[in-house]
């Protein structure tokens, strides 16, 4: 898998979103002033975020502008016409939480003619709930009518496109018995956002909310499911929108936990633009289906799902922290001294915690469908490597379920020993595949000399000897693995 440094560049964009990084106690940053100067990091692509020259940041920090580590020329062309050109390139690099290549695990499409959204997905077993036609469903929530899930940077979105959950569920659920309720607001009612745009949220008096609360209540003692549509508000994530606590506004859980008290059969439908603490959703709900800020075609899309015109197929290209004490969370990080082993959780002096467990609640690269997929182990077609040769890793995936389904599998190597610390692993390939019923293919990834390079404790970009370790799953969580030796001769 390229560089993503390397990446960025082969795209050609034509704007830079400039970001400052402190790598140690050196400032880099792109200077966009004297695009000639070199690079260190990139964010992102096609912005318009504030440009930050060298100078800029020497005022605050120091008078030497010496400031660039990692040998990469910018090109004049990439930036020439960045103000007229129209073209957005959606590619986003950033070594941050894990996402330091961008894959495509995760696929969207949204426009205002697709019908047929593909959408993220953390579930347990949806369409059991919601198969039977005839079914008495309620949807209740903030979202379940609301127009506004374009996300914080939509600024060209149009929200009277938007296609919501209930006027998607009264189009494709003709043989469903459906109703709705909103619930509660979007927001306690003490809460008020400010954003970057001229909006005000709907106000209601604290009868007509508990109003609300209690035309759900009457609703779900009816229901055979309930679909709870909830989340954040578009504002509180995106730039400028650091939050301490990162769970669904509290009137919005209050309502969780009063229809679970009447109804356990519930699926929560997640809106959400960061990876949220979600313990108390998981222990209430039966499935959470994970749509983030879906887009104007966002309701038919997860209608579809919910009652299996569509299964899900897509991978989280975050980890979900357990709390929010555990952040950084991420599945790349860095082996520690001393490693928790599971299992032998009486040893004291490693690196874990007292209260929770180590892992996430829900890791990078996981995802479920509607049918169940068994991976083999990873074979190597050899166990040593040369440079300019290449290894063959396979495995064999089946679906042992019901119904077809696509699955993502995913290639993990880990640089047993190096110059610098390596991360525990690092995703260097994927393959989405489609399979029926029973159905069972092998899925191989070729592995190069260039897939392990990195920067080198003498600061060169390359591959040094050594052992490396192969996985190959369905999620980064996964822990079988094979090995082998790159020696350089």
């Amino acid at each position: 898998m390229e560089n993503p440094f390397t990446l960025t560049f082969g795209q050609k964009p034509t704007e830079f979103i400039s970001r400052t990084n402190q790598i140690g106690k050196i400032i880099h940053t792109f200077d966009m002033e004297n695009p000639s100067n070199k690079v260190y990091m990139v964010a992102g692509v096609r912005g318009s975020g504030k440009t930050v020259s060298l100078a800029e940041i020497a005022d605050h920090y120091s008078s030497n502008d010496q400031w660039i580590v990692l040998r990469l020329s910018a090109d004049t062309d990439l930036i020439a016409g960045a103000v007229s050109e129209l073209t957005r390139v959606s590619q986003f690099h950033d070594l941050d939480l894990g996402l330091n290549l961008n894959l495509g695990i995760t696929e969207l499409s949204v426009n205002k003619t697709n019908d047929s959204l593909e959408k993220e997905a953390m579930l347990r077993n949806i369409l059991e709930k919601l198969k039977n036609k005839g079914k008495k469903v309620l949807f209740a929530g903030p979202y379940v009518n609301r127009q506004e899930m374009l996300g914080a940077w939509s600024f060209t979105g149009d929200i009277s496109d938007t296609i919501t959950i209930q006027q998607a569920a009264e189009k494709k659920m003709e043989n469903y018995e459906v109703c709705f309720c909103r619930g509660c607001p979007i927001l306690p009612k003490e809460m008020k956002l400010d954003g970057f745009v001229n909006y005000k949220e709907e106000e209601f008096t604290e009868k007509e909310i508990e109003e609300m609360l209690t035309e759900a209540e009457s609703k779900a003692e009816q229901a055979d499911v309930v679909v709870l549509a909830l989340g954040e508000h578009f504002l509180q994530s995106g730039e400028a929108t650091s939050r301490a606590m990162i769970e669904i506004p509290e009137n919005q859980m209050k309502l969780l936990e009063r229809i679970e008290k009447i109804n356990p059969n519930i699926v929560v439908v997640l809106f959400n633009g960061r990876p949220l603490d979600i313990r108390k959703i998981k222990q209430r709900a039966k499935a959470i289906l994970e749509v983030w800020m879906p887009g104007t075609m966002g309701g038919n899309a997860i209608v579809d799902m919910l009652v299996g015109n569509n299964a899900p197929s897509g991978k989280l290209p975050m980890s979900f922290p357990y709390c929010v004490g555990q952040i950084p969370v991420h599945y790349d990080e860095l082996n520690t001294g001393r490693v928790h082993v599971p299992g032998r959780d009486k040893d004291r002096y490693v690196s874990k915690y007292l209260d929770i467990e180590n892992k996430p609640l829900y890791a990078f690269g996981y995802g479920l469908t509607y049918t169940d997929f068994h991976i083999s182990e990873p074979v190597l077609n050899k166990n040593t490597m040369r440079k300019g040769e290449k290894i063959v890793a396979s495995v064999k995936v089946k679906n042992c379920g019901e119904r077809s389904g696509a699955e993502t599998i995913q290639l993990y190597i880990h640089d047993v020993a190096a110059s610098v610390a390596r991360p525990k692993k690092q995703l260097k390939g994927f393959q989405k595949i489609e399979l029926q019923p029973q159905e069972e293919q092998e899925v191989s990834f070729a592995i190069s000399e260039e897939m392990l390079r990195f920067t080198r404790e003498d600061g060169v970009f390359a591959s040094e000897e050594g052992e490396f370790e192969v996985f190959i799953g369905n999620s980064s969580e996964e822990e079988r693995r094979a090995k082998f030796v790159l020696k350089s001769e």
